[in-house]
């Protein structure tokens, strides 16, 4: 089930907003990557909807009713996934699950049943496949361990880059977040369903970061899901297409307002945080008095070569503001400005 225009009256600090997740040939995006400052209702859309399909299951969309079915256990089929932000303090979607490693384990051992069982494989055969799956997950983030096996307990283990057997719990925080938000999709036959996801780069690397859309879009394209998701990792919203991008702000008039950037896949990370994010990324105070001296002819001043000094000694030369600086005194030799 895939959403296109929702209209949001009076949830929380949304009052009405409009959505409309299609692109702009009508059709409705696999991938909808929600942005903006803190406190613009990224977290709100996600409950909104979480909210309207596990508790009405029911959504108005188009002036229409979707009646969906979920599931709220972690049987095969299950519709709908929901991860909040703080998924390995809170649990899952559902109250009744309070230990989230359990909730993954089980995702395991049911696939590894189903191979077994159903598929009639042996067990080393069942874990070779897990292993090329989460290989192919995971080939471009560089990750220092494994999978590797159930033992008699049916406890599940990893293998680390020293050949050491170690527990789900014994990884990174970030390593189980990665691997508990993506692939336990893989683990799950989630078809033609909604997965929502909160902060989904949290405790993450920005490599990791760059990459993780990739897995959720192949895995939405895979089996007819939609994937909406709320970030507010540059390197997230780097890898998306701008008509995925939904850039959340507050007027004037303190409502919440949508709109899409007009570019965002392929650029980079300082136009991302400066243009999309409208964040001031770079320490300007130093940079901006220099290049105001610049402008005005003063930088071979003591205090313009103090300031000179600094940079030469802060910046690193390849960096957008040490370009910038030379740019400027370039600028100047040439037509004095």
């Amino acid at each position: 089930m895939k959403f296109g225009k929702i209209n949001i009256k009076n949830y929380k600090i949304l009052k009405n907003l409009k959505l409309d997740f299609t692109d702009k040939k009508g059709k409705v995006l696999d991938i909808v990557v929600l942005a903006g400052l803190n406190g613009t209702g990224k977290t709100s859309i996600l409950e909104y909807l979480k909210e309207k399909l596990l508790i009405e299951n029911k959504l108005s969309i188009n002036n229409k009713i979707a009646i969906i079915t979920v599931e709220k256990g972690i049987d095969d089929g299950t519709s709908f996934m929901y991860f909040p932000a703080n998924y390995l303090s809170v649990g899952f979607f559902s109250d009744s699950h309070k230990n989230k490693n359990d909730i993954f384990l089980k995702s395991i051992i049911k696939y590894i049943d189903k191979l077994v069982f159903d598929e009639n494989k042996n067990p080393q055969d069942a874990y070779s496949e897990i292993r090329n799956i989460f290989n192919n997950i995971y080939k471009n983030f560089d990750l220092k361990f494994r999978f590797s096996n159930l033992d008699r307990n049916r406890d599940l283990f990893f293998i680390n880059e020293q050949n050491v057997k170690i527990k789900l719990e014994e990884l990174s925080k970030g390593e189980q977040e990665l691997i508990q938000r993506t692939f336990t999709l893989y683990l799950r036959n989630i078809k033609d369903g909604l997965i929502l996801i909160d902060e989904p780069d949290a405790s993450l690397h920005p490599i990791w970061q760059k990459y993780l859309l990739e897995i959720y879009r192949s895995f939405a394209k895979q089996n007819n899901n939609q994937i909406i998701l709320a970030t507010h990792s540059p390197f997230v919203i780097a890898s998306a297409k701008a008509e995925e991008v939904f850039l959340l702000q507050t007027n004037k008039e303190g409502n919440i307002t949508v709109s899409n950037p007009k570019y965002s896949k392929g650029h980079s990370i300082s136009y991302i945080l400066s243009e999309i994010m409208n964040t001031d990324f770079r320490n300007n105070e130093i940079v901006e008095d220099y290049l105001s001296l610049v402008r005005e002819g003063k930088h071979k001043s003591e205090k313009g070569q103090k300031l000179k000094k600094e940079l030469d000694e802060l910046l690193d030369p390849n960096s957008d503001e040490a370009i910038m600086v030379d740019f400027s005194l370039r600028r100047f030799k040439a037509i004095g400005r």
